[in-house]
């Protein structure tokens, strides 16, 4: 058995000396050589697959039933059933949304190219001074002891290690503030690293003076937290307060949706309705709670944690989810005004993933090659037909 995360790594040239080992191994069958020579070509080509070469890929159904959970296929009538199961092979080397997947691609309604988003954001001071950050825009300045240095696509807050006492009187708050189409990363002065995905807003201090380390956030960001055991680390995301000691988490949390969901990748965090202390739950790793705004119930569920948090490592991931909500996701990254022809489009189901940081093009590509639905871009408004 091989991950289909090494088959992806070997194709870019990124193995690590261990993985190049497995994949040496897995690749000697001839089986193996001739699956990978077609994720190769699917790669280098595009989807060009043809329904014969698609129906060798149902031979191999054993090896790819122990690499892709069955789950992931997504709702379909019963005569899609053989392409379904050829796109799970597509789905291993993570390229291809797999839902119902015809032979006629369909025909594209305009060629306009949407680049995805980039890192850029707004730094605001505590006295409303503001600065625009992006990867070409370096510099530095120093807060106390603290200095802030912007380099990169990354900006941090770097305390004098020579001076452990806090340099301030009461915690300064500044905010970072992400547009659509942006992201950003921020590393805290105690070490705390956050990726902030688009659309979204984090308020913290230049420095931790107390005995919790509070921090607020509209929107979505990934964290993975310094430990220090004798301050806990707080988010507060709405009505939602969550705290942990150290731990690598995500929560989304953007005011229009009606609920916040905290995704648990390592450790233990502890979430509850800052509203009420006395409804909260307890989340271990591959747990997500779900709070609603409109009834401040908390309730969690185990989940795979890959489709909540692969935007932070460039990836899109989507499990059986409708149109619509997948659509919101997009519209964010890649700036985009989204209609909807019909009410029952919107309803329509897909799994699948595709890299984060390709033109909204080639994502409008896969999603049109299930046959489903068609796009109509003009600029940045797009219609689902």
């Amino acid at each position: 058995m091989i991950n289909s995360d090494i088959i992806w790594k070997k194709i870019n040239n990124t193995l690590s000396k261990e993985e190049e080992v497995e994949f040496s191994k897995w690749i000697e069958k001839k089986e193996h050589q001739l699956y990978y020579e077609k994720a190769l070509q699917y790669f280098k080509n595009g989807s060009n697959f043809k329904n014969d070469e698609i129906n060798i890929e149902l031979k191999w159904e054993n090896i790819e039933s122990r690499l892709v959970d069955s789950r992931l296929i997504s709702k379909s009538s019963s005569k899609f059933i053989t392409a379904v199961a050829a796109s799970v092979t597509l789905l291993i080397i993570s390229t291809l949304f797999f839902l119902n997947l015809k032979q006629n691609k369909a025909p594209l309604i305009s060629e306009a190219v949407v680049e995805p988003g980039k890192s850029k954001a707004t730094l605001i001071l505590d006295d409303g001074e503001s600065y625009e950050l992006s990867q070409n825009n370096n510099f530095n300045f120093f807060s106390g002891v603290t200095q802030i240095l912007n380099k990169g696509s990354k900006i941090s807050y770097i305390k004098d290690k020579l001076n452990n006492k806090a340099s301030l009187s009461e915690e300064i708050y500044h905010t970072l503030e992400i547009p659509r189409g942006g992201e950003y990363f921020i590393e805290l002065s105690d070490g705390t690293k956050i990726w902030i995905n688009s659309d979204s807003k984090l308020k913290y201090p230049v420095e931790f003076i107390g005995q919790i380390r509070n921090i607020e956030l509209i929107g979505e960001a990934y964290f993975e937290i310094a430990h220090n055991s004798e301050k806990p680390f707080v988010v507060i995301s709405g009505n939602q307060r969550v705290e942990v000691l150290g731990t690598s988490f995500n929560i989304s949390s953007y005011e229009q949706d009606d609920f916040i969901l905290t995704t648990l990748v390592e450790g233990q965090v502890k979430v509850e309705n800052s509203l009420n202390e006395l409804n909260n739950t307890y989340l271990k790793p591959n747990q997500q709670s779900i709070l609603d705004k409109k009834t401040g119930s908390i309730k969690s569920k185990n989940v795979k944690v890959e489709e909540y948090v692969a935007w932070q490592s460039g990836w899109f991931r989507f499990n059986d989810k409708p149109i619509s909500q997948i659509m919101v996701t997009l519209a964010r990254w890649y700036d985009l005004e989204v209609l909807f022809e019909n009410e029952n489009i919107s309803k329509k189901h897909f799994s699948g993933g595709f890299k984060r940081y390709d033109s909204f093009d080639q994502a409008r590509n896969i999603i049109e090659q299930t046959g489903e639905i068609n796009f109509k871009v003009q600029g940045k408004k797009v219609t689902i037909l």
